[in-house]
């Protein structure tokens, strides 16, 4: 806990300048005191001092101490602007012991809600030396969990692959199988016959019911009564069998040159058992090159050339698994050395949710707590969006540069747009004295076209990272004197780097970053020669391997691959790239098809180790073929509009139209209608028609998904698919739609929709709450202050519609003292409201 001891009395407390500001009254005359901001920045410094010593982050909090101020005086003055009363310790807080620990405690409960390295006794001995000559962490207590922890990955394989040929006996080796599948050995494996694979697959299914267990498709669930019949079930003539952590399928045809029997422990396999794999591939369902990506060796960088549909985020959670059981028995230390890139955040969240599956699965099989430990760190891993990746390092190293550890990230252009207007406005009316009053006329643009000309320009720029503060007037290019556009290639030249540099500033004091510039902001940082070792310090244990993903590696421009890279680099993270050229869809945003060629790997070729997936587990393989004759007739252009080649191809795995093979015509079919208004209803009986097909289907005995039980309905544009909605619903049938893209969605929308809320609401303090935390304000105000302002008055009695104003009331002061720091001292929001309704 970091105290501001401030001794002032209450008479010397003049009023509040802003929300960080306190005037105070002293001898040399009124001045101004940030007690907040200081024991904040003495909270960093100590955060930074203990992460450089022992690689941990322990919660520090800060508090502000006024001994000889009164509760009653703080509320009046309306201290609690600038001090949150949970960590200001005020006159009656010092009265007694019981008076103190209630208010650290109430700090307490509110600073728990950060997320920090648990204060166990390891680490307060190890920030206790930190701090005190004579602690020495006693080494007998500061073993650690890895060495505590149980090494049970010892007692079974990570996986074996089995290989039976139609003269070899299961007898030998089924109860071997079966016993390792229990531990938690994966099993991978090709048989001859479809009488082999039914019977592992029974003896699995009995070992599963035993442990009180059931197999779900790729899950595994409790069953207790064991009453619940395997999915799907075990039949005699079955070609495949799939299960969590069992891949198992029938040799289709015999190959010559192949022993009876084949065993391969962990992925570990000479160059022969390498082309069996290959050959036992082509031959049955067995995916050579997933078990190979999966177990790749640890200490390499892999890149994965995967297109659609391939499997990629299986492959990614295996890998994984193969990591967390090669690495380290403590699970819960492998969570701190794996960071995951991906491009959406709905694709962080999709990983975390398979992760958590994976390993609950783990649970179940093997009843190993250690995997439930790991389940309870998936929330707390590294796996976000590049731009989230960027915000954490940024808050870890940023304290070098001015920022503190709870920056905050913005994405509105309101205020930068202000800043266009303001230098815009200066640079135009100093033009004018200088080459006279007809300089607008020699710019060939009205203003207001000149400042969105500028915005946009700006944001090109930004969807390349490039790092636009740093960028001289003269990297504009020159133009020739008598040209008519140079006053206005001038004016560009000099304002767009101006902008950058005034707006970076001030989202500097505000501790903000916005969106569109973090990758250039972290790009200096980690580019600056200083940086190296503080970028090192962000590894938690010095001597061990780190891992870091990227998904849709083909998304990511030069200036993020850049800086993966270096952090790669830096922080000893072997790298793990997917990606496919055919779905780079962000060129406009900086992305490159050439995005695999900035990994330089022929410059390294012994660190990298190269991979495709090729066989396509999602779409018709007559579709496959059709997309694959247009892939390489783009290919084979003089211009190369794709960069394609024959291990790009994507292999069909699915048939799900055999019964169509020959009349392609017959692919789809068309619903004839006469007139508009019989489309909806035409809809109505196709969809009629296909959910008595699936009720059939399930009489017959089928186990079909949710996702094999739905229909989808695909339309060109939004308010068609509210149409259908609507309409079905009046006929009987239950849409449900997924619109994306909304405009009055998106960011600018919602915070003009609470602008518009406020003004017309003016007075309203659920609105003005809003309005004032948004980009429009950005003030901190702490929801403890509005609920003791309606607790007040609700001691009271039944509480009003006037006595609610106070709160109102409340919110309006701070508005006022935010707009008062504007340009009109006399900008209210009193006056704003007044002037919306004329």
């Amino acid at each position: 806990m970091v105290v501001e001891l401030k001794g002032w009395r209450e008479e010397n407390i003049l009023r509040i300048e802003n929300s960080d500001t306190i005037i105070i009254k002293t001898d040399e005359g009124e001045i101004p005191a940030t007690p907040q901001k200081q024991a904040r920045g003495y909270r960093f410094a100590i955060e930074r001092h203990i992460r450089q010593n022992i690689g941990k982050y322990p919660l520090v909090f800060q508090m502000v101490c006024l001994p000889q101020v009164s509760k009653s005086f703080y509320h009046q003055k309306r201290l609690d602007v600038v001090l949150d009363e949970p960590f200001t310790i005020l006159k009656e807080d010092l009265e007694d012991t019981n008076s103190f620990y209630k208010k650290i405690d109430q700090a307490l409960s509110e600073a728990n809600h950060w997320k920090r390295t648990p204060f166990d006794s390891k680490t307060m001995l190890e920030v206790r030396h930190i701090f005190e000559c004579d602690i020495e962490p006693d080494e007998n207590d500061a073993i650690s969990d890895e060495q505590n922890s149980t090494d049970y990955h010892n007692e079974h394989d990570y996986s074996r692959f089995y290989f039976l040929g139609s003269g070899s006996s299961l007898d030998s080796v089924l109860d071997e199988m079966i016993s390792q599948y229990i531990q938690g050995c994966k099993l991978y494996g090709v048989v001859a016959t479809s009488q082999q694979l039914t019977q592992v697959a029974m003896a699995l299914d009995a070992a599963l019911t035993d442990k009180g267990l059931v197999r779900n498709r790729d899950s595994i669930e409790l069953d207790f009564d064991r009453s619940t019949p395997h999915n799907p079930e075990v039949s005699e003539n079955m070609t495949s069998f799939m299960a969590f952590h069992c891949s198992l399928s029938v040799l289709a045809e015999n190959i010559s040159d192949l022993p009876q029997y084949i065993c391969i422990h962990n992925g570990k396999f000479s160059s022969q058992e390498k082309a069996w794999l290959e050959n036992l591939s082509k031959h049955s369902q067995f995916n050579s090159e997933q078990y190979f990506v999966e177990h790749a060796d640890p200490e390499k960088n892999v890149v994965i050339r995967a297109g659609a549909g391939t499997g990629k985020t299986y492959t990614m959670v295996s890998r994984i698994g193969f990591i967390c059981y090669t690495q380290s028995p403590n699970l819960q230390n492998m969570a701190d050395r794996i960071v995951m890139i991906t491009f959406t955040n709905e694709a962080a969240d999709q990983m975390k949710e398979k992760l958590k599956s994976y390993f609950e699965n783990c649970y179940l099989l093997t009843s190993q707590v250690d995997y439930l430990t790991m389940i309870s760190h998936i929330d707390h891993m590294q796996i976000s969006t590049i731009h989230s990746y960027a915000k954490k390092v940024i808050a870890q190293l940023g304290t070098e540069f001015g920022y503190g550890i709870d920056v905050s990230i913005t994405s509105s252009e309101f205020h930068r747009r202000r800043k266009i207007s303001d230098l815009l406005d200066s640079y135009i009316e100093q033009k004018k004295k200088e080459c006279g009053l007809g300089y607008a006329e020699q710019l060939g643009m009205p203003i207001y076209a000149i400042r969105e000309s500028i915005l946009d320009f700006i944001g090109k720029l930004h969807n390349k990272s490039a790092d636009i503060a740093s960028i001289a007037p003269q990297n504009f290019g020159s133009i020739l004197l008598d040209d008519s556009r140079h006053e206005l290639h001038q004016l560009l030249a000099d304002i767009i780097p101006a902008v950058e540099i005034e707006y970076a500033n001030e989202l500097l004091d505000n501790n903000q970053i916005h969106l569109s510039s973090m990758m250039s902001l972290l790009n200096r940082f980690i580019c600056n020669p200083e940086s190296k070792s503080r970028i090192c310090e962000l590894k938690k244990e010095k001597n061990v391997r780190q891992f870091m993903f990227v998904d849709e590696f083909q998304d990511t421009d030069d200036t993020q691959i850049e800086i993966l890279m270096t952090l790669a680099n830096f922080l000893d993270y072997k790298l793990f790239v997917v990606g496919d050229i055919k779905q780079c869809i962000y060129r406009f945003r900086g992305a490159k098809e050439k995005a695999f060629d900035q990994l330089h790997i022929d410059d390294h070729p012994d660190e990298w180790l190269q991979f495709s997936l090729q066989r396509n587990y999602r779409t018709d393989t007559a579709l496959l073929d059709l997309y694959h004759r247009s892939f390489e007739a783009w290919g084979n252009r003089d211009d190369e509009l794709l960069s394609y080649k024959s291990t790009d191809r994507l292999l069909g795995t699915r048939h799900y139209n055999s019964y169509l093979v020959g009349k392609e015509d017959k692919f789809y079919k068309r619903l004839p209608i006469q007139s508009e208004e019989l489309r909806i209803p035409a809809l109505a009986n196709e969809i009629r028609r296909i959910q008595r097909r699936i009720e059939y289907e399930i009489q017959q005995g089928m186990k079909l998904s949710e996702k094999e039980k739905s229909i989808a309905i695909l339309v060109r544009e939004n308010w068609q698919a509210d149409l259908v909605r609507s309409e079905c619903a009046r006929l009987g049938i239950s849409v449900q739609t997924s619109t994306g893209g909304d405009l009055y969605m998106s960011q600018p929308a919602l915070d003009m929709m609470t602008l518009v809320n406020a003004l017309v609401h003016f007075d309203e303090a659920d609105y003005l709450y809003n309005l004032v935390t948004s980009n429009f304000f950005n003030i901190d105000i702490p929801k403890s202050n509005l609920y003791e302002i309606r607790m007040k008055f609700r001691s009271e009695g039944w509480c009003t519609q006037e006595n609610e104003r106070e709160q109102a009331t409340y919110i309006i002061h701070l508005m006022n003292l935010s707009l008062a720091n504007t340009n009109s001292k006399e900008n209210t929001w009193e006056l704003h409201h007044s002037q919306s309704q004329d």
